[in-house]
């Protein structure tokens, strides 16, 4: 019986908001315009691979709202995370940043400390294309507030998510 009970569990996707405001439910209206999209979105992450942990933060907060999405719009959301860096072609892998940036894609600059005390510079996509009939609308989760540390910026830009990603499906699926 508790297998049985592990394995329906196992495959089935729900999630609980107990915070009062309900921070972490989708709205009626995001929820309105994923049950009725007439179509397939493919949405591309580009957070993927060797990433900081507040970055790795962003993408599971990415990925658990494009799942939630999915409980609305079954197969009508499909995604992908993509690491930008795993071409180790030097030319390819630059070629490809600059393809993503020429989409509106924006990438930050992040410092990272090694096992050995030294700094190194990495590029970090913490964005998305979300596609329809073959056009790509840009989605760019990070929001730097200089005033703000950088854990408070992700915080915020995790707090957006939803917003982000359901603004380019308003835009080809205005409400009738």
């Amino acid at each position: 019986m508790l297998i049985l009970l592990w394995v329906i569990g196992s495959r089935l996707y729900f999630r609980v908001d107990l915070t009062s405001e309900k921070r972490f439910t989708l709205t009626d209206e995001t929820k309105s315009v994923l049950e009725k999209l007439p179509d397939e979105i493919l949405v591309k992450i580009y957070l993927e691979g060797d990433i900081p942990a507040g970055f790795k933060k962003l993408r599971n907060s990415i990925k658990e709202t494009l799942d939630e999405f999915r409980v609305y719009a079954g197969n009508n959301i499909q995604y992908e995370f993509i690491n930008p860096a795993e071409n180790k072609d030097t030319k390819l892998r630059s070629q490809l940043y600059t393809d993503l940036y020429n989409k509106g894609i924006r990438p930050t600059n992040i410092m990272i400390r090694d096992a050995e005390g030294g700094n190194s510079e990495k590029l970090i996509f913490p964005s998305a294309l979300v596609s329809y009939n073959g056009i790509e609308i840009p989605v760019n989760f990070l929001k730097n507030n200089v005033g703000l540390t950088a854990e408070e910026n992700l915080n915020n830009s995790i707090q957006t998510i939803e917003y982000e990603l359901i603004k380019p499906l308003t835009i080809w699926f205005p409400k009738n």
